[in-house]
């Protein structure tokens, strides 16, 4: 019975973390779209600085033992598929429209359970593939049900679908040996030395500085404001995303990717007038149904006895 419980609240607990995560990660969007006055790149390079720095410290206070993994090679497997992940997610969410933008990151929704099938062996109960399918049916509205062709930006976000879901494999395995924080810095630390290279490189390619997206922008005191605020948000979601990851299933986690659908829809309405169309608003119906009828079914599962 002791068991039974602590597997219910643990449930609970990773629903409240998985809220809180996706929340925080629209919000971190929506000042990558407004701030379009810098390139993502660089954004991405001050995100990770700030919430590196930000974490450092806590490590510190059980010396370098605070820096060690059990599992190096998981996180660097985890730290390079996110890295890629995020730079890719910052482009795509900068060129397309908020709502397009989450409707196609929810495909990661999708993917992951599988992988988790194959490399976790976790099962997939049949009635939550109806529930993702049935969500994936107000996406498929969202996108554009009258056949387009595929945008780049819409390409890159399915790549970065992909390898969000590698290194969700990767962070799941990490969980029970490596600490939160610990994951979240050697995120920080990944992208700051790869994009850091990239920028002390840049002057050498005289070229390069032509092109908005590749020079280095000086950041002026408003910017400085929002981009804080930018890593704050960062440092929030990943931190409450490996909290869910350690208290709930893959399979079950990615069925709440459709709660950024709907931020990201009432965002791009208040924020940047991005009126949606009739086929958003049907599909972001059919999304909210299947939300609720999946955290319904596991907030039940998690209090009854």
């Amino acid at each position: 019975m002791h068991e039974y419980l602590r597997s219910k609240s643990m449930k609970t607990q990773a629903i409240f973390w998985i809220l809180i995560c996706k929340f925080s990660f629209v919000v971190m969007m929506v000042i990558v779209k407004a701030q379009s006055s810098y390139p993502t790149l660089q954004l991405n390079f001050l995100r990770s600085l700030l919430v590196m720095v930000a974490v450092a410290p806590l490590l510190l206070r059980h010396g370098m033992k605070g820096f060690q993994t059990k599992k190096p090679g998981n996180q660097l497997y985890r730290v390079v598929f996110g890295m890629a992940a995020m730079i890719c997610m910052f482009y795509a969410y900068r060129v397309l429209t908020l709502s397009k933008a989450s409707a196609l990151e929810f495909s990661y929704g999708l993917v992951l359970p599988v992988m988790a099938m194959f490399f976790l062996k976790e099962k997939i109960q049949t009635n939550r593939w109806f529930s993702l399918i049935l969500g994936y049916v107000g996406v498929w509205l969202i996108i554009d049900p009258v056949y387009e062709r595929l945008e780049f930006g819409e390409l890159i976000m399915l790549i970065s679908v992909l390898l969000k879901s590698a290194s969700s494999i990767h962070l799941k395995k990490l969980t029970d040996t490596d600490a939160p924080l610990l994951s979240v810095f050697y995120s920080g630390l990944a992208t700051v030395t790869c994009l850091g290279i990239y920028f002390l490189a840049i002057p050498y390619f005289p070229a390069a500085q032509n092109l908005f997206w590749a020079a280095w922008h000086p950041v002026n005191v408003e910017g400085a404001w929002w981009i804080l605020l930018m890593g704050v948000c960062s440092f929030i979601a990943q931190y409450s995303y490996i909290q869910a990851f350690r208290r709930g299933q893959l399979n079950f986690l990615s069925g709440f990717e459709y709660l950024k659908i709907i931020f990201s829809t009432i965002f791009g309405i208040l924020i940047f007038a991005q009126t949606p169309s009739w086929q958003t608003i049907m599909g972001g119906f059919i999304i909210l149904v299947s939300s609720y009828f999946i955290a319904r079914k596991e907030v039940k599962e998690s209090v009854e006895i």
